[in-house]
């Protein structure tokens, strides 16, 4: 049987394989989650988490203060 792609130059060939490759594979999905996962550590080892904290606290101070 003779596909139509065999009519046509090598570069489409290309094409239409690429049209039937699958997705992000299960190892580059837990490389996502490893990268955030240690994101989330270095952030809490260096007290992002308090800075954020202090900041809404001066915000909720001044709000009170605003509003007698």
């Amino acid at each position: 049987m003779v596909s139509i792609l065999s009519f046509f130059p090598a570069g489409l060939g290309k094409l239409h394989a690429a049209k039937y490759q699958k997705g992000a594979t299960l190892i580059e999905y837990a490389l996502i989650v490893a990268l955030i996962a240690v994101g989330v550590f270095l952030g809490a080892q260096f007290g992002i988490g308090e800075t954020i904290q202090g900041l809404f606290e001066d915000a909720n101070t001044a709000i009170t203060e605003q509003t007698g």
